[in-house]
């Protein structure tokens, strides 16, 4: 066994309160000091599950606001399907809205070299 000096010796308690805590939790009953552990550990998972659940409501939320925008591209596709599109810009540079032919292109690719 190791003996220290008087001035050498290590102190036992790092923090005051912890000290108080101990001494409070070693007076308790052993059915007290289960009971503690069970509501630490309870109140544990009660915080995770919250934290999940969270989430999940998160994800049915995003997915509630897929469906709706999937609801109102359909109702518009024909709309925006039946829309002339501008496609490449003629060589003046003027827009088209048929799609170039072939000679249309060579001439584009020609003004933009």
């Amino acid at each position: 066994m190791v003996s220290f000096p008087p001035a050498q010796r290590p102190t036992t308690t790092i923090l005051p309160e912890l000290g108080l805590f101990t001494r409070f939790v070693s007076r308790l009953p052993v059915g007290r000091k289960l009971l503690l552990i069970y509501l630490l550990v309870v109140s544990s998972v009660i915080y995770v599950s919250s934290i999940l659940i969270n989430k999940q409501y998160i994800a049915i939320n995003f997915a509630r606001k897929e469906g709706a925008g999937s609801a109102y591209v359909a109702r518009i596709r024909d709309v925006l399907t039946e829309l002339p599109v501008l496609n490449a810009p003629a060589p003046d540079g003027t827009a088209t809205t048929s799609a170039p032919g072939a000679a249309e292109l060579v001439a584009w690719r020609a003004a933009l070299a």
